[in-house]
């Protein structure tokens, strides 16, 4: 049975996603518009993000452990490594199955993996305490809509089947509720099997040992994404709002982390 404070780390996760729904969901009605900005769009979003990871995800996994470093070379390697196997498997399929084209699948796992760890990120901060859950629901979900937007504007690159590209935005989506779940589970292990919560049973109120390697992967595979996918768009589209639009994503994401934390 969940914990009160698990409770809410779990609805804030649900929260989060229907926020994300909702950028979704706007970005939809007005797709035809959004896929011919979205070059521009990916100028804003390399910004956010690369910011987002240099300013908060490494800084914030570096006081959690010293690894951190090791953990986001690992994010980062791990989808370049994917990006090159099924490239070298597959050479032809981003022209003739666009559907499951290497780019698509390679940003996908970069971006649900840290809407994942978003997740997991409630649960740990909701069981600290009642202040530290709400503080960081505000600063984590007030990405969300945005966050939703960029993905539906990367995804859209490499996705040229409409149901397709719905069922992988709202799968990147759902994996901030899934993250919230697993991690309740991991956290209560022990009253589901004797050794399945072992890493965390010796200090049960310290998860900096979880949750800084997860925000440090995370950010590693962000880095990914936006350094190989959101700039190279962003070069490509040759407008002179383009480099304007990233500058604009690094102060917003500035702002934000001052504003909420």
């Amino acid at each position: 049975m969940l914990g009160v404070f698990q409770q809410y780390g779990v609805l804030a996760s649900f929260v989060a996603a229907f926020i994300s729904l909702c950028g979704v969901a706007s970005v939809w009605l007005a797709r035809e518009r959004v896929l011919g900005w979205s070059n521009l769009l990916a100028a804003f979003g390399a910004g956010l993000l690369l910011t987002t990871v240099l300013t908060h995800l490494f800084p914030e996994a570096m006081q959690s452990t010293s690894h951190a470093p090791l953990y986001a070379l690992g994010g980062y390697v791990l989808l370049l490594l994917i990006a090159g196997l099924t490239d070298s498997l597959f050479p032809h399929s981003a022209h003739h199955h666009p559907a499951v084209s290497m780019p698509a699948l390679t940003a996908w796992l970069g971006i649900a993996f840290h809407s994942f760890v978003d997740g997991a990120v409630y649960t740990v901060t909701y069981e600290s305490g009642l202040e530290t859950g709400l503080m960081t629901m505000g600063g984590l979900t007030a990405h969300k809509f945005i966050d939703a937007v960029i993905l539906f504007a990367l995804m859209s690159f490499y996705v040229s089947a409409r149901r397709a590209l719905i069922y992988t935005v709202l799968g990147a989506v759902l994996m901030t509720p899934l993250g919230a779940v697993l991690t309740v589970l991991w956290l209560d292990g022990a009253h589901y099997g004797a050794g399945f919560a072992a890493p965390l049973t010796a200090a049960p109120h310290d998860h900096g040992a979880m949750l800084g390697p997860l925000l440090a992967a995370a950010g590693g595979t962000l880095l990914y994404v936006s350094a190989s996918h959101l700039v190279p768009h962003m070069l490509e589209a040759k407008r002179r709002l383009a480099l304007p639009l990233f500058l604009i994503g690094c102060a917003l994401s500035l702002f934000m982390e001052h504003a909420l934390h």
